[in-house]
């Protein structure tokens, strides 16, 4: 038997503590490649941003703790009239089936609220992982262009 050598995972709500690492992932350089929007943001830009995103109580914003260490974050946002899932891991914790972990715990958590079938992701097609890690979440593609994918969520878990 192996043992699982992340300890103590833990998916909280977003703090202000959480800012500057959020602002840190945001512009890391990989993150940016897999963006919609590419372009380094300044400090003040994500500040107003996050500000606006978190006084609108629909939307959730939670931090991914491994052993008391923020790993990754996952949002689901409103945009027009639907919510979108947005997410990220830190650099250090890629490639360790960690997203996938994250999102599950994330969507257990809201399952059972309004969210049900109206989230979405939005995917670059040149993103092949997040694309796999969706799918294999049960997100399925609703349209397409030469960029990027839409997903649909369908809760099953």
């Amino acid at each position: 038997m192996t043992r699982n050598k992340f300890k103590k995972k833990l998916l909280l709500k977003y703090k202000n503590e959480n800012l500057i690492t959020l602002f840190k992932w945001r512009n890391d350089k990989d993150t940016r490649i897999f963006s919609l929007n590419p372009s380094k943001v300044t400090f003040e830009e994500h500040k107003i941003w996050l500000n606006k995103k978190t006084k609108y109580k629909k939307n959730k914003i939670y931090i991914y703790y491994i052993s008391n260490h923020p790993v990754g974050m996952c949002a689901i946002l409103k945009k027009k009239n639907f919510f979108y899932l947005n997410y990220s891991i830190e650099k250090n914790y890629r490639n360790k089936s960690l997203s996938k972990e994250m999102l599950k715990l994330f969507f257990k958590k809201i399952r059972n609220s309004f969210y049900k079938n109206k989230i979405y992701a939005i995917v670059l097609l040149k993103n092949k992982k997040s694309l796999k890690i969706l799918s294999d979440l049960n997100f399925r593609a609703v349209s397409k262009n030469k960029k990027f994918t839409k997903m649909k969520l369908n809760f099953s878990f």
